[in-house]
């Protein structure tokens, strides 16, 4: 923030407030409670992923949501971890990773749409921006906490210790596939919990090692893992491997394959394209990981809300 982000800000005579975040749920909490956010040109998370979902949820809990998220863009300048959001932005802008440029890219860019998605369980309702993760993916973006002082080679460490001491999830995804002519369904007209999915809707039960509902091209900034996913297709791709598609030594050229994206040509990997989805898991113990938070373990679903949001992300115009 320092050495890249105040200095471009300065030479750039952008007008800005700058909050320093000081606990876990600060961004949510001002983003609730901000006056008039019509004052502002944008909203820019200097962070990982997690900081944007706060901002993102403490948008969500306005009563004027709508009106803020359609006129308020984003911004994701990359400070964390993961920062799939930020890389995603990047690469679909044609640039390069790197904080310089996602700065240069939120001042000079002007806003283009962003999908996102109503992910509900029975406890709980969030907005998400880029992915939920079950099996290995959210178990290693989850347990590799204890490795944050490792940076960003936490994910690589935990998929190492996952693939050794693999898990085994049963569970039965349902989705309505993303076939011409099909619209996600409304928030308040997804299946009630206890009722059937829609006839419409393909069912699968099995065991899964992996199960991926990816909304971005990239999930962090190292991990290349939808290439067929733009910021604003509306679509979510779905990404599974089945137990025993794969050896472990199989599952660990997998998860190097991520990296640039040539997993998707894996035959152990299977991949759907979807409005809307719903997951509920038969094994008793698990994680879910939504956008790089912990939500609720039990049955999951949601809905495409496509084109919602902005995010500061297109050269086609002047900028702020």
């Amino acid at each position: 923030m320092q050495s890249v982000v105040r200095p471009l800000l300065k030479q750039s005579a952008t007008a800005s407030e700058v909050i320093v975040t000081e606990r876990a749920g600060h961004a949510r909490d001002f983003m609730r409670a901000a006056g008039n956010l019509a004052e502002y040109w944008g909203v820019v998370a200097v962070g990982g992923d997690g900081m944007l979902a706060e901002v993102v949820q403490g948008v969500a809990a306005r009563t004027d949501s709508e009106e803020v998220l359609a006129a308020l863009p984003l911004g994701h300048i990359p400070a964390g971890s993961g920062n799939g959001l930020a890389k995603s932005i990047l690469s679909e802008a044609g640039e390069l990773y790197d904080p310089l440029a996602a700065t240069f890219l939120v001042l000079k860019a002007t806003p283009k749409p962003l999908d996102l998605s109503v992910v509900t369980t029975p406890e709980s309702r969030d907005l998400s921006f880029l992915c939920l993760g079950w099996a290995i993916i959210s178990d290693v973006d989850i347990e590799s906490e204890r490795y944050r002082w490792l940076g960003s080679a936490r994910f690589t460490v935990g998929a190492i210790e996952r693939i050794a001491f693999l898990r085994h999830y049963r569970g039965r995804l349902a989705y309505l596939p993303a076939d011409e002519g099909t619209v996600p369904p409304r928030p308040d007209a997804m299946p009630a919990w206890g009722d059937a999915a829609p006839a419409e809707w393909v069912t699968i039960e099995d065991s899964f090692v992996m199960l991926w509902v990816l909304q971005t091209s990239h999930a962090a900034h190292d991990m290349h893992s939808s290439p067929n996913s733009s910021l604003a297709d509306g679509v979510f791709t779905i990404m599974l491997l089945r137990s025993g598609a794969t050896t472990r030594l199989g599952l660990l050229s997998l998860f190097l394959q991520i990296e640039d994206g040539t997993h998707v040509n894996n035959a152990a990997v299977e991949s759907v394209r979807a409005r809307a989805f719903r997951l509920e898991p038969l094994t008793d113990q698990g994680i879910y990981s939504l956008d790089g938070e912990v939500v609720p373990y039990g049955p999951i679903q949601g809905t495409m809300l496509p084109g919602v949001a902005r995010v500061l992300g297109d050269f086609g115009g002047d900028g702020p």
